[in-house]
């Protein structure tokens, strides 16, 4: 029964997934899952305060910010979202038949 649904190897990759998400953060890979999302929460309170200053941590900036722009504080408040359409939402019918069309 292990054998047959390949646990093994579903654990090994698992396991290699974990390793190299450690590595990338510079982590060991031994970590509790509590301490992995007190490190978590810490890392996002960082990036955050960095963001307020107008530091991005671009994962891909040649496509997300190909200008190399910074952006100045309080600058992220006033996105243009172009526009905002208002979806009525219908009711739900009260007779059974017609919640099937």
């Amino acid at each position: 029964m292990y054998g047959d649904g390949l646990i093994g190897i579903l654990r090994d990759l698992h396991d290699q997934v974990d390793q190299a998400v450690a590595d990338a953060y510079g982590w060991p890979a031994d970590l509790s899952d509590e301490e992995i999302l007190f490190r978590l929460v810490a890392l996002n309170k960082e990036r955050a305060e960095e963001e307020a200053r107008g530091h991005i941590r671009w994962l891909r900036p040649e496509y997300q910010n190909p200008t190399g722009a910074r952006a100045t504080k309080g600058e992220t408040a006033d996105l243009d979202l172009g526009v905002v359409a208002k979806v009525e939402k219908a009711l739900w019918p009260k007779a059974l038949p017609d919640h099937l069309f």
